[in-house]
């Protein structure tokens, strides 16, 4: 019987070395594969990243109708402006950001933009973008039909190039109600029209803000501060300056005098409770008048008069005065008066009356004395009514206005209100005031409205 060795069953070199050559061609396998894995994974972020800047690039263009210009730069220089205006909170960079930046550029208007990524191994997402090349991701707007077209050795000579220099972006954006304008030392900013330049990087740039007529400067904000017209800025990147303006407006302020109510025919015063409003240069305001039951309108004082219409043009600032009083006239017998004295009595009862002009009124223990508003006196001229008349200066009889027997007459007048005078029995409270009371309608004595039957009533309307 022939015995087998335990050699016979083992590996032979060529096994062995076999085995070894499938060994590492299934570890080159895996080792590619994960590789590969992690190329498509950054490509996948390179593709997010450029999509959602993208986004943000086209919300900056819906508010101020124009693309970040750039001649070609990397995102981090080229568009810091969308982090400062809130469109990003911030600028991503590539998974690689040793080997690889995002890089964007316009044309001079800012109307077209184009956006440039590297890709390492989806080849099929880069020949799909809309580009020329396979080995870099491109994403251009949609608002013009010319492209910028790049390729690689191109896109790294322009970041480089700008990494040691290049251009930046001065924007103005102007606030308010307000209007004017902006334009810079050196030429290009003229906003109006031309609210975004490129300059040199580090240059340096002033701007000058002007309001127009009927409209005021009021200050600065952004990367220019303060309230002066003018701002100094370094561009040492994309500026945004902001401009405030806004229209001139004037105060006009009421003042009332008495129970009424004035207001506007514009909205702003209803005075009442609103007695002031600011209004836009220029503005032509009426007032009107009203008075509350029981009261009468005087007049207006200050920047407008009398009793008519008050139109102001609000050129400046404008004060008015409205006055109202009481329909009654207020009146009284006593031994002194600081108003209007009417005629004077030797009692306040069964009396001679003198008129106030009278030489020997000294004489007069007491006053017909009344108020009501401003303009009132105790004149026989213009809008007066007539109380009594008089057999003489002093010392004299009465009768009422209706009888023409005597000359002389105790008046009331008035330029701002109509005044009347009637004689009855008792006077309407509501309406009228009393003055005095008579013995008779004719030649007559004269007492306090308790003296005698027959009252002299008066009003002011």
């Amino acid at each position: 019987m022939i015995m087998k060795s335990n050699f016979d069953k083992a590996f032979s070199i060529v096994e062995i070395l076999v085995v070894v050559g499938i060994v590492g061609v299934l570890a080159a396998t895996v080792i590619v594969g994960t590789n590969q894995a992690k190329m498509l994974a950054r490509d996948s972020r390179r593709v997010s990243d450029l999509k959602r800047v993208s986004a943000a690039l086209e919300e900056y263009y819906e508010k101020y109708h124009i693309y970040p210009t750039s001649t070609g730069d990397t995102i981090q220089n080229a568009l810091g402006v969308l982090v400062s205006e809130g469109f990003l909170d911030f600028l991503p960079d590539d998974p690689l950001v040793d080997q690889y930046s995002y890089y964007y550029e316009s044309d001079d208007e800012g109307q077209i933009f184009k956006l440039v990524s590297a890709i390492e191994g989806d080849t099929k997402t880069a020949e799909q973008d809309g580009g020329t090349a396979s080995n870099y991701y491109e994403i251009f707007n949609e608002r013009g039909s010319e492209q910028i077209q790049l390729d690689n050795t191109q896109l790294a000579l322009k970041i480089a190039d700008q990494n040691e220099g290049g251009q930046v972006i001065m924007f103005i954006e102007k606030l308010g109600d307000g209007s004017g304008t902006v334009v810079s030392s050196p030429n290009g900013i003229d906003c109006g029209s031309t609210c975004s330049v490129i300059f040199d990087r580090n240059s340096s740039v002033t701007l000058t803000a002007t309001a127009d007529d009927g409209s005021i400067f009021l200050g600065w904000s952004g990367n220019c501060s303060g309230s002066e017209a003018s701002c100094v800025l370094s561009l040492d990147s994309d500026k945004t300056a902001k401009a405030n303006f806004s229209f001139i407006r004037h105060l006009l302020t009421i003042n009332k005098s008495g129970d009424g109510i004035v207001t506007s025919n514009i909205s702003g015063i209803n005075c009442g409770s609103d007695c002031s409003e600011n209004y836009l240069s220029g503005t032509v305001v009426s007032l009107s008048a009203t008075s509350t039951s029981g009261n009468n309108f005087l007049g207006w004082s200050g920047d407008c008069s009398d009793t008519g219409a008050c139109d102001l043009t609000m050129d400046a600032a404008k004060n008015v005065t409205s006055s109202f009083s009481s329909s009654n006239l207020s009146c009284s017998i006593a031994d002194t008066c600081s108003n209007v004295t009417v005629l004077k009595m030797f009692n306040t009862t069964n009396s001679h009356a003198l008129l106030p002009s009278s030489t020997v009124s000294s004489t007069a223990d007491y006053f017909l004395c009344c108020s009501g508003d401003p303009t009132l006196s105790n004149n026989c001229l213009g809008n007066f009514a007539t109380v009594l008349r008089l057999s003489n200066i002093d010392n004299a009889h009465v009768q009422k206005n209706t009888y023409s027997y005597y000359d002389y007459k105790a008046c009331l007048s008035s330029s701002l209100r109509q005044l009347n005078c009637i004689y009855g029995t008792s006077c309407d409270e509501s309406t009228y005031e009393c003055l005095a009371s008579i013995s008779s309608s004719d030649n007559a004595h004269i007492g306090d409205c308790d003296a005698y039957s027959t009252k002299v009533c008066c009003r002011a309307r």
